[in-house]
């Protein structure tokens, strides 16, 4: 039996990985092992850090 991710979860962790896959900063790293842990625990996290996870991840896909 598998889990289906929410798209705005799966949007987040790819960004984030995506962001890993390119040599990332201290910083960087930093914030993708963030936006894994919201994409992980997404069901369980409130809207405002939801919304802001997918800002987030918005900026990070136009770099």
């Amino acid at each position: 039996m598998t889990t289906k991710v929410p798209r705005p979860a799966f949007d987040v962790a790819l960004a984030a990985d995506k962001l890993l896959a390119s040599n990332p900063s201290a910083s960087e790293r930093a914030t993708a092992e963030l936006l894994n842990c919201v994409a992980a625990t997404w069901d369980k996290q409130d809207l405002p850090l939801r919304e802001d996870a997918q800002a987030v991840a918005r900026i990070l896909r136009t770099r």
